[in-house]
Protein backbone atom coordinates (compact mmCIF):
# COMPACT_ATOMS: atom_id res chain seq x y z
CA UNK A 1 0.00 0.00 0.00
CA UNK A 2 1.03 3.62 -0.38
CA UNK A 3 1.10 4.05 3.38
CA UNK A 4 3.96 1.59 3.56
CA UNK A 5 6.40 3.91 1.83
CA UNK A 6 5.12 7.41 2.53
CA UNK A 7 7.79 9.59 4.15
CA UNK A 8 7.53 11.18 7.56
CA UNK A 9 5.82 14.51 8.17
CA UNK A 10 7.54 17.83 8.63
CA UNK A 11 6.34 17.65 12.25
CA UNK A 12 8.34 14.47 12.75
CA UNK A 13 11.42 16.00 11.11
CA UNK A 14 11.16 19.05 13.35
CA UNK A 15 10.97 16.77 16.39
CA UNK A 16 14.04 14.93 15.12
CA UNK A 17 15.87 18.26 14.79
CA UNK A 18 14.82 19.27 18.31
CA UNK A 19 16.51 16.16 19.71
CA UNK A 20 19.73 17.16 17.93
CA UNK A 21 19.99 20.69 19.38
CA UNK A 22 22.82 19.62 21.65
CA UNK A 23 24.15 16.58 19.84
CA UNK A 24 23.44 17.72 16.31
CA UNK A 25 23.54 15.67 13.13
CA UNK A 26 24.72 12.07 13.25
CA UNK A 27 28.40 11.59 12.52
CA UNK A 28 29.74 9.08 10.04
CA UNK A 29 30.01 6.62 12.94
CA UNK A 30 26.21 6.37 12.94
CA UNK A 31 26.14 4.96 9.44
CA UNK A 32 27.12 1.68 7.91
CA UNK A 33 29.96 1.45 5.44
CA UNK A 34 29.69 3.96 2.62
CA UNK A 35 28.60 2.58 -0.74
CA UNK A 36 29.64 4.24 -3.97
CA UNK A 37 26.79 5.19 -6.28
CA UNK A 38 29.05 6.72 -8.93
CA UNK A 39 32.29 8.69 -9.09
CA UNK A 40 30.71 11.76 -7.49
CA UNK A 41 28.41 10.57 -4.76
CA UNK A 42 28.21 7.82 -2.19
CA UNK A 43 25.56 6.74 0.28
CA UNK A 44 25.77 5.40 3.81
CA UNK A 45 22.79 4.10 5.73
CA UNK A 46 21.95 4.35 9.39
CA UNK A 47 19.18 2.91 11.46
CA UNK A 48 15.48 3.21 10.73
CA UNK A 49 15.66 4.60 7.24
CA UNK A 50 18.17 7.44 7.70
CA UNK A 51 20.56 7.75 4.76
CA UNK A 52 23.42 10.13 4.08
CA UNK A 53 24.49 11.15 0.60
CA UNK A 54 28.06 12.45 0.39
CA UNK A 55 29.31 14.43 -2.60
CA UNK A 56 32.78 13.18 -3.51
CA UNK A 57 35.66 13.81 -5.91
CA UNK A 58 34.63 17.42 -6.46
CA UNK A 59 37.66 19.15 -4.95
CA UNK A 60 38.11 20.68 -1.49
CA UNK A 61 35.04 22.93 -1.86
CA UNK A 62 32.88 20.37 -3.70
CA UNK A 63 32.54 22.51 -6.82
CA UNK A 64 29.85 21.46 -9.28
CA UNK A 65 31.14 20.93 -12.82
CA UNK A 66 29.12 19.11 -15.47
CA UNK A 67 30.29 15.67 -14.37
CA UNK A 68 29.57 16.32 -10.69
CA UNK A 69 26.14 17.76 -11.51
CA UNK A 70 25.25 14.66 -13.52
CA UNK A 71 26.58 12.30 -10.87
CA UNK A 72 24.75 13.93 -7.95
CA UNK A 73 21.49 14.10 -9.88
CA UNK A 74 21.86 10.44 -10.82
CA UNK A 75 22.49 9.56 -7.17
CA UNK A 76 19.44 11.48 -5.96
CA UNK A 77 17.22 9.89 -8.57
CA UNK A 78 18.47 6.42 -7.65
CA UNK A 79 17.96 6.96 -3.93
CA UNK A 80 14.53 8.47 -4.58
CA UNK A 81 13.38 5.05 -5.76
CA UNK A 82 14.44 3.42 -2.49
CA UNK A 83 11.29 3.17 -0.40
CA UNK A 84 13.28 2.31 2.73
CA UNK A 85 14.78 5.81 2.92
CA UNK A 86 12.77 8.04 5.23
CA UNK A 87 15.22 10.91 5.82
CA UNK A 88 18.14 11.90 3.57
CA UNK A 89 21.07 13.99 4.82
CA UNK A 90 23.22 15.63 2.14
CA UNK A 91 26.79 16.63 2.91
CA UNK A 92 30.03 17.28 1.12
CA UNK A 93 33.23 15.35 1.59
CA UNK A 94 35.58 17.27 3.85
CA UNK A 95 34.54 20.17 6.05
CA UNK A 96 35.01 23.20 3.79
CA UNK A 97 31.66 23.07 2.04
CA UNK A 98 28.62 20.99 1.14
CA UNK A 99 28.63 22.56 -2.33
CA UNK A 100 30.91 25.52 -2.94
CA UNK A 101 29.07 26.56 -6.10
CA UNK A 102 29.16 25.95 -9.82
CA UNK A 103 32.48 25.60 -11.64
CA UNK A 104 33.20 29.13 -12.88
CA UNK A 105 36.28 27.95 -14.78
CA UNK A 106 34.19 25.53 -16.82
CA UNK A 107 31.49 28.13 -17.35
CA UNK A 108 34.05 30.56 -18.80
CA UNK A 109 34.74 28.09 -21.62
CA UNK A 110 31.12 27.51 -22.63
CA UNK A 111 29.38 28.71 -25.76
CA UNK A 112 25.64 29.35 -25.90
CA UNK A 113 24.66 25.74 -26.55
CA UNK A 114 26.95 24.24 -23.90
CA UNK A 115 26.01 26.97 -21.42
CA UNK A 116 22.33 26.13 -21.83
CA UNK A 117 23.17 22.46 -21.23
CA UNK A 118 25.18 23.33 -18.12
CA UNK A 119 22.43 25.54 -16.63
CA UNK A 120 19.82 22.92 -17.44
CA UNK A 121 21.89 20.32 -15.60
CA UNK A 122 22.22 22.61 -12.58
CA UNK A 123 18.48 23.17 -12.61
CA UNK A 124 17.84 19.43 -12.82
CA UNK A 125 20.05 18.56 -9.83
CA UNK A 126 18.35 21.21 -7.68
CA UNK A 127 14.96 19.98 -8.80
CA UNK A 128 15.98 16.38 -8.03
CA UNK A 129 16.57 17.28 -4.39
CA UNK A 130 13.46 19.45 -4.27
CA UNK A 131 11.29 16.60 -5.55
CA UNK A 132 12.95 13.90 -3.43
CA UNK A 133 10.12 11.82 -1.92
CA UNK A 134 11.46 11.97 1.67
CA UNK A 135 12.62 14.96 3.76
CA UNK A 136 16.08 16.20 2.80
CA UNK A 137 18.38 17.86 5.33
CA UNK A 138 21.33 19.92 4.10
CA UNK A 139 24.37 19.70 6.38
CA UNK A 140 26.15 22.99 5.79
CA UNK A 141 29.73 23.64 6.79
CA UNK A 142 32.09 26.26 5.44
CA UNK A 143 31.14 28.00 2.20
CA UNK A 144 27.71 27.75 0.61
CA UNK A 145 27.87 29.80 -2.57
CA UNK A 146 25.86 30.36 -5.75
CA UNK A 147 24.56 27.08 -7.08
CA UNK A 148 25.37 25.49 -3.73
CA UNK A 149 23.04 27.93 -1.97
CA UNK A 150 20.35 27.25 -4.58
CA UNK A 151 20.76 23.52 -3.92
CA UNK A 152 20.49 24.11 -0.17
CA UNK A 153 17.38 26.24 -0.68
CA UNK A 154 15.78 23.30 -2.48
CA UNK A 155 16.26 21.07 0.59
CA UNK A 156 13.58 20.84 3.26
CA UNK A 157 15.77 21.73 6.23
CA UNK A 158 19.16 23.46 6.43
CA UNK A 159 21.46 22.96 9.42
CA UNK A 160 24.60 25.10 9.45
CA UNK A 161 27.77 25.13 11.47
CA UNK A 162 28.68 28.32 13.32
CA UNK A 163 31.40 29.07 10.78
CA UNK A 164 29.24 28.64 7.67
CA UNK A 165 29.15 31.48 5.12
CA UNK A 166 26.50 32.14 2.48
CA UNK A 167 26.62 34.24 -0.69
CA UNK A 168 25.46 34.57 -4.28
CA UNK A 169 28.72 35.89 -5.78
CA UNK A 170 27.89 35.36 -9.47
CA UNK A 171 27.26 39.05 -10.05
CA UNK A 172 30.95 39.74 -9.41
CA UNK A 173 31.87 37.83 -12.56
CA UNK A 174 28.88 38.97 -14.63
CA UNK A 175 26.80 35.80 -14.29
CA UNK A 176 23.15 36.19 -13.27
CA UNK A 177 21.68 34.10 -10.48
CA UNK A 178 19.03 31.93 -12.08
CA UNK A 179 16.87 28.85 -11.56
CA UNK A 180 16.39 27.96 -7.89
CA UNK A 181 17.50 31.37 -6.66
CA UNK A 182 13.77 31.92 -7.17
CA UNK A 183 13.26 29.99 -3.93
CA UNK A 184 15.13 32.58 -1.86
CA UNK A 185 12.29 35.15 -1.56
CA UNK A 186 10.11 32.47 -0.02
CA UNK A 187 12.73 31.80 2.63
CA UNK A 188 14.02 35.28 3.42
CA UNK A 189 11.71 37.76 1.66
CA UNK A 190 12.18 39.88 -1.44
CA UNK A 191 14.37 42.55 0.14
CA UNK A 192 16.97 40.22 1.57
CA UNK A 193 16.94 38.04 -1.55
CA UNK A 194 17.64 41.12 -3.68
CA UNK A 195 20.43 42.12 -1.32
CA UNK A 196 22.13 38.73 -1.64
CA UNK A 197 21.72 38.49 -5.40
CA UNK A 198 22.51 42.09 -6.39
CA UNK A 199 25.35 42.88 -3.99
CA UNK A 200 27.09 39.46 -3.72
CA UNK A 201 27.27 40.12 0.02
CA UNK A 202 28.48 37.33 2.30
CA UNK A 203 26.20 36.37 5.19
CA UNK A 204 27.43 34.57 8.29
CA UNK A 205 25.56 31.75 10.03
CA UNK A 206 23.90 33.83 12.80
CA UNK A 207 22.58 36.27 10.19
CA UNK A 208 21.39 33.40 8.01
CA UNK A 209 19.51 31.98 10.99
CA UNK A 210 17.97 35.36 11.80
CA UNK A 211 16.85 35.77 8.19
CA UNK A 212 15.39 32.27 7.97
CA UNK A 213 17.92 31.11 5.39
CA UNK A 214 18.88 28.22 7.68
CA UNK A 215 16.80 26.45 10.32
CA UNK A 216 19.44 25.76 12.94
CA UNK A 217 23.04 26.73 13.71
CA UNK A 218 25.16 24.32 15.73
CA UNK A 219 28.66 24.43 17.14
CA UNK A 220 31.36 23.13 14.81
CA UNK A 221 32.96 20.97 17.46
CA UNK A 222 29.63 19.33 18.31
CA UNK A 223 28.38 18.62 14.82
CA UNK A 224 30.03 15.21 14.76
CA UNK A 225 29.10 14.18 18.30
CA UNK A 226 27.17 11.00 18.74
CA UNK A 227 24.92 10.61 21.79
CA UNK A 228 23.62 7.16 20.88
CA UNK A 229 21.22 6.58 18.04
CA UNK A 230 18.99 4.36 20.15
CA UNK A 231 18.28 7.21 22.56
CA UNK A 232 17.18 9.56 19.82
CA UNK A 233 13.70 9.84 18.49
CA UNK A 234 14.28 10.44 14.85
CA UNK A 235 11.75 11.13 12.19
CA UNK A 236 12.56 7.71 10.80
CA UNK A 237 11.54 5.98 14.03
CA UNK A 238 7.95 7.09 13.68
CA UNK A 239 5.23 5.35 11.71
CA UNK A 240 4.79 6.00 8.03
CA UNK A 241 1.28 7.26 8.41
CA UNK A 242 2.22 10.56 7.02
CA UNK A 243 1.53 13.18 4.64
CA UNK A 244 3.53 13.01 1.45
CA UNK A 245 1.08 15.28 -0.35
CA UNK A 246 1.20 17.96 2.33
CA UNK A 247 5.00 18.03 2.08
CA UNK A 248 4.76 18.39 -1.67
CA UNK A 249 2.46 21.36 -1.23
CA UNK A 250 4.93 22.90 1.21
CA UNK A 251 7.62 22.72 -1.46
CA UNK A 252 5.61 24.59 -4.05
CA UNK A 253 6.57 28.24 -4.46
CA UNK A 254 3.74 30.62 -3.57
CA UNK A 255 2.59 33.12 -6.14
CA UNK A 256 3.77 36.10 -4.10
CA UNK A 257 6.30 35.53 -1.32
CA UNK A 258 6.04 37.82 1.69
CA UNK A 259 8.00 41.03 1.31
CA UNK A 260 10.67 42.07 3.78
Amino acid sequence: SNQKWLPCTIFDVRKWIAHHRCHNLPSNRCFKKMQTINDYCSVSRGENGIAQLTITNAGPLNIMNSAVIHGVREGLEQLGKDRDIRVLIVRGSGEKSMIGGADIKEMATLDQASAEKFITGLRDVCEAVRQFPSPVIARLRGWCLGGGLEFAAACDIRIASQEAKFAMPEVKVGIPSVIHAALLPRLIGWGRARWLILTAATVDAPTALNWGLVDQVVADQEQERMSGVKRRRTAAQRGRRDDHHRRRRCRRSPRRPARR
